[in-house]
């Protein structure tokens, strides 16, 4: 997607005041987010599940190109990685980390980071009505 594409689309969807965009932009394309941002203020907007370090993030951040961080736990580069998000509350940024409540690591460091306020769980990873203990078997400690 390009600028002049998202830019029309937002103005499409304005009256029906959705909560966000997602995903529009080619992830390393730093330079749209920045036109984007200036193009519709108005319009909350969404990214980071293809940012694959911090770097991104704190770019962003510091320039208030987004209002919701959508980090992969996975692609980020793990727990760590996420945990070093906790800037975003400072910068009053949401985080709704992607896939996180896939995986019980994700589910812990949603409930554990303040700037979470939703958690997503992609359909398909993990069948609805599982229980937890049948999803993820431990090594018995003999």
């Amino acid at each position: 997607m390009n600028t002049d594409y998202m830019v029309r689309l937002a103005e499409i969807f304005r009256p029906y005041r959705i909560k966000w965009l997602e995903d529009y932009m080619l992830p390393g394309d730093m330079d749209s987010y920045f036109n984007l941002r200036q193009r519709i203020p108005y319009q909350t907007l969404a990214t980071g599940e293809h940012w694959y370090s911090i770097h991104p993030f704190a770019l962003a951040a510091s320039h208030g190109l987004v209002d919701i961080f959508q980090p992969d736990l996975q692609w980020v580069g793990g727990l760590r990685r996420d945990q070093d998000l906790s800037f975003s509350r400072s910068s009053g940024l949401t985080v709704i980390p992607h896939a996180s409540t896939n995986y019980p690591y994700g589910q812990h460091l949603a409930y554990a980071m303040s700037a979470v306020m939703w958690a997503e769980r992609s359909k398909g990873v993990a069948p609805p009505g599982v229980p937890l203990e049948e999803l993820v078997v431990l090594p018995d400690p003999g």
